[in-house]
């Protein structure tokens, strides 16, 4: 059975997604693309990515996730060995609620002087040398340190062990009460416009008034889109089981001017 990394990033699908397939297939995996349009810098909208998708990879699988608004700065990079997966990331959180929910068996601080040399010796990569770059970590440290853990190269040959506890965390989850007002942060926005929240309940009125500083919705509670008339909306539970605004054939990201980080209020209809 062939050796699989997924592949998560914010770089679009460019050059730089291009060559971190080409450097999967010279060192021997076979590459998934799980997603390059990951909003820019946006750690928490690849976190929910990742917990959401990684699972759906093979066992043994390698990860590189890299949203890495501090790359070439002091932040660490990581391996984070689970009980089937072996997560490359930075030290910003984005591996950490996928690695949580699969039990993290231990974590490794990159060197990336070592994965570059282990790299080599299976893809010798450009004739000038291949040298860690500044801004380009994807290609130089997280794919091919996926790679080599799936492949079976041992994690302490790649860096240095750490304690598990000294690692950013980062929860999917948050929710605020404000009387019978709820409010809850966007995790992500699909190319439909429709907002995953950070819940995993169905809140419990049949219709509520959804708002944001920038616009506001009503919208009933519901199973699908199609439950409520077209141009309505509807607030259900996700294929990924979160918490979700939409409008039946509509944008709710474009009626309510949310991004990813904003907080957003559901008010039951006929509440104060």
């Amino acid at each position: 059975m062939a050796v699989v990394v997924g592949i998560l990033t914010d770089f679009g699908w460019g050059v730089y997604a291009g060559i971190l397939r080409a450097l999967g297939k010279c060192l021997g995996v076979d590459v998934v693309d799980i997603d390059h349009d990951v909003p820019s810098f946006s750690v928490v909208a690849g976190a929910y990515l990742l917990y959401n998708s990684v699972f759906w990879l093979p066992r043994g699988s390698g990860v590189a996730a890299v949203i890495d608004p501090g790359v070439g700065s002091s932040r660490r990079a990581l391996l984070v060995v689970t009980k089937h997966y072996f997560i490359a990331a930075p030290d910003n959180g984005v591996a950490a609620p996928a690695a949580e929910e699969d039990g993290v068996v231990a974590v490794y601080r990159l060197d990336e002087a070592r994965v570059i040399a282990e790299s080599r010796k299976r893809c010798q990569g450009p004739p000038s040398g291949w040298r860690l770059s500044s801004t380009f970590h994807g290609r130089d440290v997280f794919l091919p340190a996926a790679a080599l853990a799936a492949l079976g190269v041992e994690p302490s040959r790649l860096g240095f062990e750490i304690d598990p506890d000294s690692v950013a965390s980062l929860s999917l989850e948050w929710s605020e009460e404000r009387g019978e007002k709820l409010i809850y942060k966007v995790l992500y926005i699909d190319k439909f416009g429709n907002i995953a929240l950070s819940s995993r309940e169905k809140p419990p009125a049949p219709r509520y008034l959804v708002s944001t500083p920038y616009g506001e919705l009503v919208a009933s509670t519901a199973r699908t889109f199609s439950d409520v008339p077209e141009g309505e909306g509807v607030i259900y539970l996700n294929s990924f089981g979160f918490l979700e605004v939409a409008i039946n054939k509509g944008n709710a990201s474009k009626k309510l001017g949310v991004q990813v980080g904003d907080e957003v209020t559901l008010t039951p209809i006929g509440a104060s």
